[in-house]
């Protein structure tokens, strides 16, 4: 770090916001608005702006999911050209298979928009990007994070020549990470982890959080819960566990808010940000909640949560305040279950969707699902 050029008093603006679906409904209603009418002077005014793009472009590739598979025609980049960096490091970039994930880099590329977090080979989709703006070099690399995923040297041992959205292994992660900080001034963690629909990071993510900025990273910016989360300081890091939706289908998601960040970056770090909680208007369009002050409160409040509890006393009250949720999540798969009177599978359904940290809660869970059933 030495080496680099340190300029007192320089600084730059970083704005973000999480995901980002034009497929669906949004595609459907478009209609010729420009999407981000009521928002875009605050992301186009930046030196950086930056969100995850949870949808393909263009028309190439076929469906590989049997369910909510996002495109969106490739006329819609045109809305996109305001972002500097979209992240690609996601569960649907992959949803019309690789064609469509290379259309998509390619027509965003054609707009002069950088991405992140995909490509042809595992090599390839983390391979990070760096920007110099006035002097400040800020490395920037997206990634998904599975706090349940098996037997994770052989499946990266697999994915090594694999087209798609990057993994999280921890080796070749950290290892970008020292690598970046000892060329950039800061680095910027884009993550793609959590569960859906709950407002609260687990204890895997807060560790992993806590990991990251040890070992370099400055600021993680969260995504994939669709609901906004709280942001947590430590050390000199700062974690956006969750910015939620920025803009979505509201027939597959629609949380009540979510969350533009900006942030005043300079050398040293960082030096103040704001936080803006958007809504969406009857047109789809995301617009800044600039009135409703509550939802500011409670983010305050359950940002304080990950400040007053240690990792064991977390994780219970974590458990005890999502189990709920977290039930009403997969309630179709036991629905399914049922279905098929298959009434002894969730024991081990539960095996792979419960984080190991906290399988000696499945008791309490089957109890739970034996009522569903």
């Amino acid at each position: 770090m030495s080496n680099l050029l340190r300029k007192e008093g320089r600084k730059i603006s970083l704005v973000a916001v999480g995901d980002i679906s034009l497929g669906g409904a949004v595609d459907q209603n478009l209609m010729g608005r420009d999407i981000f009418e009521f928002v875009k002077d605050e992301i186009f005014s930046s030196d950086v702006s930056i969100g995850n793009l949870e949808c393909v472009l263009g028309k190439k590739g076929r469906p590989t999911r049997t369910y909510t598979n996002l495109r969106a025609r490739s006329g819609w980049v045109k809305h996109l050209k305001i972002f500097k960096i979209l992240n690609l490091a996601n569960n649907h970039i992959m949803d019309f298979g690789e064609e469509g994930m290379d259309e998509t880099i390619i027509l965003l590329r054609k707009e002069n928009i950088l991405t992140i977090g995909a490509g042809d080979s595992y090599p390839q989709a983390l391979r990070p990007i760096i920007l110099e703006i006035k002097s400040i070099r800020i490395g920037f690399l997206g990634f998904m994070y599975d706090e349940n995923m098996l037997f994770s040297n052989l499946v990266r041992a697999r994915s090594l020549k694999r087209a798609g959205p990057t993994k999280y292994y921890e080796v070749d992660v950290l290892n970008l990470i020292q690598k970046l900080k000892k060329k950039t001034h800061l680095v910027i963690a884009t993550i793609h982890w959590g569960r859906e629909n709950i407002n609260f990071p687990s204890l895997q993510q807060r560790l992993l959080a806590q990991k990251l900025i040890m070992n370099g990273v400055d600021i993680i910016l969260g995504h994939h819960p669709h609901e906004a989360q709280g942001v947590e300081k430590f050390s000199k890091g700062l974690v956006f566990y969750s910015l939620g939706n920025c803009i979505f289908d509201p027939t597959i998601s629609n949380p009540k808010y979510g969350l533009m960040v900006k942030l005043s970056l300079c050398a040293k770090g960082i030096l103040d940000y704001t936080i803006f909680p958007l809504g969406i208007n009857c047109n789809f369009q995301p617009v800044k909640l600039t009135g409703d002050k509550s939802i500011l409160r409670y983010l305050k409040q359950i940002s304080k949560v990950l400040e007053n509890y240690s990792a064991n006393v977390y994780n219970n009250w974590w458990f005890e305040h999502t189990s709920e949720t977290f039930l009403r999540s997969y309630k179709s798969d036991v629905l399914l279950i049922k279905r098929f009177g298959l009434r002894y599978v969730p024991s081990f359904f539960l095996g792979l969707i419960l984080p190991y940290s906290i399988k000696y809660y499945a008791g309490y869970i089957r109890h739970k699902i034996r009522k569903l059933l």
